[in-house]
């Protein structure tokens, strides 16, 4: 998923270009060109309460020659996007495999980025669609007459297999409760999977799918993923926080932060038959600034939790039935202290 870009501040629209080079294998050139088209739909502050409050008028007369305005306004914006990218296809020296398709991928989005309460309160929404074909990834390495070497298991040739299919959704939302308590939050969902027709060669050549665990299908032999989850993409995410802060002078403050970070669980391998398990970490922070110097702590896992960040899988690297899980430890309980000067 790109990111929500900065929206313009006036009934408009913007176009965008966005070029990149980099080299491919066999030192050949490649370009990406994304083109980012954004339409503000609205944009303008649209009153919240409705009526305005005259005592006046309530009390059938002056008191005390007093008269009171209720009025608050929001700031809502709302905005569609699209986004597209394009990585063009090359040659490689394999007789059988000299050329792979282009890769391309379009993202639609629609969202809301509002304020209310006199912008004490921010709720930003936004839900997308991404539609990635023909995917350049590693596929396994044929002979001449088109069918595998055996004695080269690790796919080693980019080629394309099928693509996948995102839909996904997020909120951010940050309240500030009062001069010193600020609260803030999001949660995001990302469903990625791959289309029909997919299919995963590495599992079929390295012999590991026996019909029970996973059955391959074809000449040579594949593992179809369609529907499958693509690996390590947790499909939901969530964080919040609470700050504290305030001044004891004109320009000396403090403060101190708590929050925490939650995913599901995230599938290591295309066949999704291992995964590594959701998490909930918590950490801490405070701090003080006196004039340009600060200086700030923090603890990041607070609760000391051993966990899984990701893992590789690796198959078919060590001879026909080979396959491995090589998972990476989270960070444990972290602290740290941090100094500044401003100048």
């Amino acid at each position: 998923h790109q990111k929500i870009q900065k929206l313009l501040p006036h009934f408009g629209r913007e176009l965008r270009h966005e070029q990149g080079h980099f080299i491919g294998k066999g030192g050949i050139a490649l370009k990406v060109i994304v083109v980012v088209v954004t339409l503000v739909l609205l944009h303008h502050q649209v009153p919240f309460f409705a009526h305005r409050l005259d005592i006046n008028a309530v009390h059938g007369g002056k008191v005390g020659g007093v008269k009171a305005r209720v009025q608050k306004r929001a700031l809502n914006r709302f905005f569609i996007r699209v986004a597209g990218g394009f990585n063009g296809g090359t040659s490689i020296p394999q007789v059988v495999q000299r050329t792979y398709a282009p890769e391309t991928n379009w993202t639609y989005e629609i969202g809301s980025k509002n304020q209310f309460f006199d912008r004490k309160l921010t709720v930003n929404l936004a839900a997308y669609h991404t539609s990635w074909r023909s995917l350049q990834t590693n596929v396994v390495r044929l002979r001449a007459n088109g069918t595998p070497d055996t004695a080269f298991l690790v796919p080693t040739i980019v080629g394309n297999l099928g693509g996948v299919n995102v839909w996904g959704g997020e909120v951010e939302l940050a309240w500030r409760v009062s001069n010193m308590l600020t609260l803030d939050g999001g949660a995001s969902y990302n469903s990625a999977k791959y289309i029909d027709a997919t299919t995963s060669q590495r599992f079929g050549i390295s012999g590991n799918c026996n019909g029970i665990v996973c059955a391959a299908v074809g000449t040579p032999p594949a593992l179809p993923i369609g529907g499958n989850n693509v690996e390590r993409r947790p499909n939901f995410e969530a964080f919040g926080g609470a700050t504290l802060n305030g001044d004891f002078s004109d320009k000396n403050s403090w403060f101190i932060r708590g929050d925490f970070t939650y995913q599901t669980k995230q599938f290591i391998d295309e066949a999704n038959l291992a995964f590594t398990p959701g998490r909930f970490i918590m950490n801490a922070g405070a701090g003080v600034t006196f004039g340009i110097f600060s200086v700030n702590a923090w603890v990041r896992n607070l609760a000391d939790k051993q966990y899984a960040s990701s893992s590789l899988f690796l198959i078919g690297t060590g001879g026909a039935l080979s396959a491995s899980y090589v998972p990476s430890l989270g960070d444990r309980r972290t602290f740290g202290l941090t100094g500044a000067v401003r100048f």
